[in-house]
């Protein structure tokens, strides 16, 4: 062994030690850790020899050995990050094996970082660590393999997981050094302003040897503790203050291609530490990569007197990157907290300031202004604050060290990288904006607002940059951002009812309305907007879900066993909804001041309209409508004037310039808060607001109110305050002789010295200071006042970027988090137009069975909703709308038209040529998947809210009335009770094929070898094929499931109205079948109209027996109605028969159950009605008089007990006598209709009626073939 070799004589050294000590906690762990990192900082070692040191320092920490609670664990991490950080190593043949050294060091560190002694590391070690982390990820590919450089990534995912995670433990100290510096710095650079160099100057100070670097990246720079940032004047060592190096770095991507891996090639030294010196840190923060006019400044640049500005030193290299090389000293000594005497005792772990650092790291990193920030480097950062949102996204917004960070430079990088180009960044920013914005929403009103803005600028945009990925993208933030747990409410709340913002959820919705519909093709786009819309559907949906079963009934035992499945019941009732995560607001306004808000928000925004046209219109619109007071008041005027921000300048200038409103512009003036702003800034401030009047007279009128408010808020600075008229005013001709293209044409431009002589003496004789002359001299040189709003580009953004952060620091600000649920129903109003018209088109024009089974289930959520809150209108709309895509509904009044459509429309895919029409429609529907889905949710959505049916009931019923002539409806609707019929009920589905009748010339030689016959021969003998027999049972199958004899049952459950609405929709669908066969003109229904009135009467029939507990609800409907069916349907004696047989059957129904004595009236009045059969016409009562008396023998023999009454034992016993014996009443016979209609000539009998019995139904009985051959003869006579 070589012992003069110091490496290997530690070891040596070590190894006495170590047999020395019995017990190694009992050691210091600089002792043992010592050996190992004196050979990770030689720069004498090769490669593997370096990998195996740290691989022995990593197993020192994964063991425990360094433990995090012995007194010299600081001191030992410290020395160990300070040594992994400095690695150095002679490079092998093979690049492999050192970048195995390379990973050993990721490693290293990482272990150390998150290992529980970790914890003591300090602020600057932190940072140093990530720094060298950076400075791997970043290496160019030529130097580092991908594998690396992704192993880098995610050891930086790791630390800053692990910094955010731990955020909550952080204090935030005042008093500690960083946040002291910090509060120096932005002192100072509230009243510092930067000169900008033009690019040959920056060209001439850049760095030679950097120069020399073309392949440099950048790469984050902390300070280490034992170098100093910065060049320290002379003074005593007592006085001498180091500040926290942390807080001077600038830890932004630096050029380190070099120091990182330049060539690796063998025999060289390798070394992760900057070769130049450490004061060379970059500056590349927006505000120095940019002039001054390219980005927002939010407060006052000046510098007060006895101040002293921090102010680096920059130089700029090749590649445009600004490097700080030092700072004015005094200013540091005079600033920092902690003497170095102090600093070599205390030992502060790490905490808030590394953490702020790295995301100002990471939020430079990002920003798109910055020319050197690569694709891949973008990427890595959004990634990082990807981590840092996941974890400790909910805790920034207790640190107002962090916050102000993330409202501002954040923010507005993200909202600029959504329009890049590259879909990855785009991506990527996406997600963090989510992360941000569901977490961090209360604090980030207006930037929320303007991240919707630009998405829906992206998906509307019609640029070929904006390609449709990127549209297909921002849908599905959007969809994203609206499944977060109450944020639809909070939109409408915080945005659509505040006066000066947008309508962020009406917009938008109908914004997805208009891409839900497919211009050529059902695309993702399309499906994602639907998806968006439903996704406010589902959250309303799911809130009425929670609100119907919170009240859970208790359980009747009080029995442990009850007592459990009652609170099992209700927390699952509590748990169907992830409520809001955050805190319910206190100020949350009443559901009136919602609606005051919304209908003084519509005023407001058309007196804008009306303003930016005629300020004097717009004025006397607001006071008529009493938003401003009358007579008008001037503070109340000013106030509207400064707060609405969608005015236009120049007509506000129009207005405030007036002379006949000097009072306004008085108290439009004193809006402005100028206490301790420097002249030149306060009148950029308020040139802001408005365009400055071309005429002199008018702008010496302005900028004296202004003087005079300015002079008075700054305690009078000036000898007198014309000094600060005169002041302002030649501030302004500064301006106009500095930018105006044409003054400079004809004069050189005005100098400093000019500019002070020309103010020399105005200030009340004496002269203004001279270092405030120059400060006011550069700032309007290097930038020029102008009116924001009217430029475009970047000028324009930073200025309404600057006026979205002053909003957010007033009251407007405020962002209001509503409960749960809180207004659903106003969301539900305006949103359900939209979803519906997105449904339908989306569901008519796909063919795809999983958005047809979106589509359903977003109208089942819609009729779920509209039940829960009782809008019939949105309920009908659904149904009807169902109804259409089942195909059972025609599009015009008469159903054979449709039906005839779809015979035709199944020909061309069947042959179905010759079939019967109900087969064709059967065949059709049956081979509709779409129809048959469409029909069962109908159906479901009918049974289920059947109560708020109104105009819906209409469409039902005609799909009820297709379903019957297709003869696809179940026998329980078309075998109805009959008191003749031996089987006691009979089937109102009939057979109108008509008879063949046969050809005379068919009888010849032809028709005798069977190749003769007609075409309605084939026709009649046409049956379908088995594939078709399929497809009608399969149809049959699929009505007989969707139950439509469950609307008959489920009658007696309909709330009144519903009811009567929904038998006032029979009658007025009997209605228009008559009318369409031609009214009273037509003397004989068709017999397919005649099915239709018969199939309408037993449905009605059926519905009031099934409420006869409630028939006087109804009663006038249908009695109404069969009185109206045994007077005007003479000509057709099937109609009037099931008539009077409707009758009798409800008569005999509610005599039996109604008994009670409060319900004898309805029941008097049902058995009264019975008087009808008395007035029918003598013929038509010997027709119909079997049913009549079978029906009179029911009832009396079920009910003769129940008939109390001597007029109703009179009305029983002359029907019998009129059935049985022909034998009418005498008040019957005498009665003036009867004596018309037995004098009536022979003329007029024509016109009326005469029944003639028909009842379609096969009989065997020849007294009944007999009466009807006699019936037709008379009838033909």
């Amino acid at each position: 062994m070589d012992d003069h070799d110091p490496l290997l004589r530690n070891f040596t050294d070590l190894r006495d030690v170590l047999n020395s000590v019995s017990d190694l906690s009992e050691m210091n762990p600089d002792t043992f850790l010592s050996p190992f990192l004196e050979v990770v900082k030689s720069e004498h070692t090769n490669g593997p020899v370096t990998a195996q040191a740290m691989s022995s320092v990593g197993k020192f920490i994964d063991f425990g050995l360094v433990d995090m609670h012995a007194m010299k664990t600081a001191n030992a991490v410290e020395t160990i990050a300070e040594a992994v950080t400095r690695t150095k190593f002679v490079g092998g043949a093979d690049s492999g094996s050192d970048e195995c050294v390379l990973l050993r060091i990721l490693l290293t560190l990482r272990t150390l970082m998150l290992s529980p002694a970790g914890r003591q590391l300090s602020n600057e070690s932190v940072c140093e660590m990530m720094q060298t982390c950076f400075r791997i990820a970043f290496s160019s590919e030529n130097s580092v393999s991908d594998v690396l450089r992704k192993m880098a990534e995610s050891t930086l995912g790791d630390m800053t997981r692990l910094l955010f995670t731990r955020l909550p433990t952080f204090t935030e100290d005042i008093n500690h050094p960083y946040i002291r510096n910090l509060v120096m710095k932005a002192t100072n650079a509230k009243r510092r302003k930067r000169r900008s160099k033009t690019v040959e100057e920056r060209k001439e100070e850049a760095d030679p040897e950097l120069l020399q670097s073309p392949d440099a990246i950048r790469c984050a720079e902390v300070c280490r503790p034992d170098e100093q940032v910065c060049s320290a004047a002379p003074k005593p060592v007592e006085q001498q203050e180091k500040e926290p190096l942390i807080e001077n770095a600038k830890e932004k991507p630096e050029e380190i291609a070099e120091e990182v891996q330049g060539s690796l090639q063998e025999g060289e030294v390798i070394s992760l530490t900057p070769e130049e010196p450490i004061e060379k840190v970059i500056e590349c923060t927006a505000e120095d990569e940019i002039d001054e006019g390219d980005q927002p400044d939010n407060e006052s640049s000046s510098t007060s007197d006895g101040e002293v500005p921090l102010t680096p030193k920059q130089r700029v290299n090749g590649r445009g990157v600004k490097f700080s090389t030092e700072y004015d000293a005094a200013a540091l000594n005079r600033n920092s907290s902690a003497s170095g005497s102090q600093r070599a005792t205390t030992h502060i772990p790490y905490g808030l300031p590394c953490v702020r650092e790295l995301l100002r790291f990471l939020t430079s990193l990002i920003n798109p202004l910055e020319r050197a920030n690569t694709e891949e480097m973008t990427l890595m950062g959004l990634n990082l604050l990807t981590v840092a949102m996941e974890a400790g996204a909910d805790f920034l917004h207790g640190y107002a060290l962090l916050l102000p960070l993330v409202k501002n430079e954040l923010c507005r990088a993200l909202i600029q990288l959504l329009e890049s180009e590259k879909l990855p960044v785009f991506a990527a920013a996406s997600r963090v904006c989510f992360l941000l914005f569901e977490a961090l929403r209360t604090a980030l009103k207006f930037q929320m607002e303007a991240y919707f803005l630009k998405l829906k600028s992206i998906i509307t945009s019609d640029q070929m940059k904006v390609s449709y990925e990127h549209k297909e993208m921002a849908l599905e933030s959007l969809v994203h951002l609206w499944r977060i747990p109450g944020l639809v409410t909070e939109l409408y709340l915080n945005y659509d009812c505040d006066l000066y913002c947008t309508n962020l959820f009406e917009d938008l919705t109908k914004l997805l309305m208009e891409h839900a519909f497919p211009v050529v093709g059902l695309r993702s786009t399309n499906i994602l907007s639907l998806d968006a819309l439903l996704t406010v559907v589902d959250t309303i949906d799911m809130n009425c879900l929670s609100r119907g079963e919170q009240f859970v009934a208790p359980p009747n035992d009080n029995t442990d066993t009850g007592k459990v499945a009652f609170q099992m019941a209700a927390q699952q009732a509590q748990n169907q909804v992830r409520p809001n995560r955050m805190p319910v607001s206190e100020a949350i306004p009443s559901m009136k001041d919602v609606i005051e808000r919304k209908k003084k928000k519509r005023i407001v925004s058309e007196a804008t309209e009306k303003f930016n046209q005629s300020p004097k219109h717009g004025i006397e619109f607001l006071k008529e409508r009493g938003i401003l007071m009358n007579p008008l008041d001037a503070l109340d005027v000013a106030s509207w004037l400064r707060g609405n921000p969608r005015l236009d300048k120049n007509r506000i200038a129009d207005y405030i310039c007036s002379r006949k409103h000097a009072d306004v512009l008085e108290h439009f003036v004193k809006s402005f808060p100028f206490e301790s702003t420097r002249l030149d800034v306060a009148l950029r401030m308020f040139l802001e607001t408005f365009r400055l009047p071309g005429e002199a007279a008018d702008i010496s009128m302005v900028m004296q109110h202004f003087a005079d408010h300015w002079y008075d808020a700054n305690s009078k600075p000036f000898n007198h305050v014309d000094a600060a008229f005169t002041l302002a005013y030649a501030i302004i001709m500064l301006n106009t002789d500095q930018h105006n293209k044409q003054v400079r044409r004809n004069q050189q431009p005005m100098t400093i010295d000019c500019f002070k002589r020309n103010l020399s003496g105005t200030n009340g004789g004496a002269d203004f200071d001279p270092e405030m002359l120059e400060q006011i001299y550069h700032a309007i040189k290097t930038d020029e006042i102008v009116m924001p709003a009217e430029q475009t580009g970047l000028v324009k953004e930073n200025y309404l970027w600057k006026v979205l952060l002053r909003r957010g620091d007033t009251g407007e600000g405020e962002f209001l988090h509503a409960p749960v649920g809180w207004n659903d129903h106003d969301l539900f109003g305006i949103i359900w137009g939209s979803v519906t018209a997105a449904l339908s088109y989306v569901f008519e024009k796909s063919e795809q069975d999983q958005i047809l089974m979106k589509a359903l289930n977003g109208f089942r959520k819609c009729a779920a909703i509209a039940a829960h809150y009782g809008m019939s209108d949105v309920f009908d709309n659904l149904v009807i709308c169902l109804c259409k895509f089942s195909t059972l509904m025609g599009s015009g009044d008469n159903a054979r038209d449709h039906m005839v459509n779809e015979l035709h429309r199944s020909a061309s895919m069947n042959d179905t040529s010759f079939l019967s029409m109900a087969d064709g429609v059967a065949i059709a529907y049956g081979e509709n998947n779409k129809a048959q889905m469409a029909t069962k949710a109908l159906f479901e959505q009918v049974h289920m809210h059947g109560d708020i049916l109104r105009d819906g009931w209409k469409n039902i019923l005609e799909c009820l009335l297709h379903l019957f002539h297709a003869k696809l409806l179940p026998s329980a609707l078309t075998e109805v009770e009959d008191f003749v019929d031996s089987k006691k009920w009979v089937s109102i589905l009939r057979d109108h094929s008509k008879k063949v009748v046969h050809n005379k010339h068919d009888s010849g030689l032809l028709s005798w070898f069977g190749l003769g016959g007609s075409s309605s021969d084939a026709r009649e003998n046409k049956k379908p094929t088995p594939e078709q027999e399929e497809l009608i049972k399969h149809a049959r199958a699929v009505i007989f499931e969707c139950k439509p004899d469950q609307l008959i049952k489920d009658g007696k459950y309909l709330t009144s109205s519903a009811l009567s609405e929904l038998m006032n929709s029979v009658y007025a669908a009997s209605s228009v079948v008559r009318g369409s066969s031609g009214g009273k003109q037509a003397k004989k229904l068709t017999e397919q109209d005649e099915d239709s009135i018969i199939f309408y009467l037993e449905l009605m029939i059926s519905i009031a027996i099934e409420n006869k507990d409630r028939l006087a609800v109804i009663w006038p409907v249908v009695h109404r109605h069969l009185q109206w069916l045994m007077k005007d349907f003479g000509q057709n004696p099937l109609v009037v028969e099931r008539a009077v047989v409707g009758l009798l059957r409800l008569s005999n129904r509610v005599l039996y159950h109604l008994k009670d004595k409060e319900e004898d009236d309805i029941a008097d009045d049902v058995l009264q009605s019975l008087t009808m059969l008395l007035s029918l016409h003598p013929p038509a009562m010997f027709m119909f008089s079997r049913q009549i008396a079978y029906g009179l023998h029911d009832l009396l023999q079920a009910n003769a007990a129940n008939v109390h009454r001597s007029s109703h034992w009179a009305l029983i016993f002359a029907l019998m006598e009129a059935t049985g014996a022909a034998a009418y009443p005498d008040e019957i016979m005498d009665s003036p209709n009867t004596q018309s209609r037995l004098v009536q000539s022979e003329s007029e009998q024509v016109d009326q009626p005469v029944l003639v019995e028909d009842r379609g139904y096969t009989s065997d009985d020849p007294m009944i073939l007999q009466k009807q051959q006699h019936l037709h003869q008379q009838v033909s006579q």
